[in-house]
């Protein structure tokens, strides 16, 4: 098959990032592999993301196929996600988030190392790091650790398989594992296991896109304290749970992976739910401590000494 046939579809997931979003667009729409087919979704945004979305693509879209979409309501990451995969139709599904920039040969590339490593299902790469002015930092992502194939003990317990702005998955992975269940996960740390688990994950040393750090998220973290850090944290073991409940529901899509490493991932998902019972449903600790006293006290410990430390001593 000839590259430039292969059907690719690249995506762009956006929500509230007004003042990045026209170079995001201009990015993805400046590639120069024909790509068949361009979805730009915005999740409800609150600010003028989605008006400044519909302007920079009737500046730079011109002649291409696109279809631009807003949710009626904010449905989440996940959610929203699910819906754009499966409006998508490509071979390959490239991902873009709304306040990073592609750089104009990311899909070719991708394309080719596609064809060349025999169709994984996963394929993604090195990115430059710039601020939240557009300015290189002089770092790259990811580090070291994640430019290697991850076995899947390795990958089994962890939060960091790829860089997910990087991402391109292929329609195989899509079907065979169908949408994502628990809307507290994140998408590259699902697909990145279910990748893991099936061994076709490709990783390209080079970098294709400059990724925005420092921003969102990442900076509002650094900003938490006192109270909103007990508020963090439940958010941190609810998302937690939900990373491992869904791991474990894709090792028995997969048909298993030995009995190691799922009683490992099981006491895993018995800890972090422990864990989450101390803030959201405190009679279940009683169920807890009765049959598993190892975990509770591993895991109320755990929670008691981070209120100490972090909430009350703040």
């Amino acid at each position: 098959m000839d590259k430039q046939s292969l059907a690719v579809s690249c995506v762009l997931i956006c929500y509230n990032q007004q003042q990045y979003i026209d170079e995001a667009v201009k990015g993805v729409l400046s590639q120069s592999y024909d790509v068949g087919e361009f979805i730009f979704s915005d999740d409800c945004s609150t600010d003028d993301t989605f008006v400044k979305l519909k302007l920079a693509v009737d500046k730079y879209g011109v002649g291409k196929n696109i279809v631009v979409r807003k949710n009626a309501s904010n449905m989440g990451l996940i959610a929203h996600v699910n819906a754009v995969m499966a409006a998508s139709t490509g071979e390959l599904v490239v991902i873009a988030a709304g306040d990073d920039i592609s750089f104009p040969n990311r899909v070719a590339k991708i394309v080719e190392t596609y064809l060349a490593a025999g169709r994984p299902m996963l394929l993604h790469s090195k990115a430059v790091a710039i601020d939240g002015h557009g300015v290189a930092t002089g770092n790259e992502f990811p580090d070291v650790s994640l430019r290697k194939k991850l076995t899947v003990e390795e990958s089994l317990l962890s939060q960091r398989i790829y860089l997910g702005a990087s991402g391109a998955w292929s329609r195989d992975l899509i079907d065979k594992y169908g949408p994502i269940s628990y809307r507290h996960t994140y998408e590259d740390l699902t697909m990145g296991f279910r990748a893991v688990l099936e061994g076709k994950i490709e990783y390209i040393d080079e970098c294709l896109l400059a990724y925005r750090v420092d921003v969102g998220l990442s900076a509002a973290k650094k900003l938490l304290t006192g109270a909103d850090r007990a508020v963090n944290r439940r958010a941190k073991i609810l998302r937690e749970k939900d990373i491992f409940l869904q791991r474990r529901d894709d090792i028995e899509r997969f048909g298993g992976v030995g009995v190691k490493a799922e009683r490992k991932l099981k006491q895993k998902i018995r800890l972090v739910q422990i864990r989450s019972h101390f803030y959201e449903n405190r009679l279940a600790l009683l169920r807890d401590m009765l049959i598993s006293p190892i975990s509770f006290l591993d895991g109320v410990g755990g929670e008691v000494k981070f209120l100490i430390k972090y909430v009350f001593l703040k």
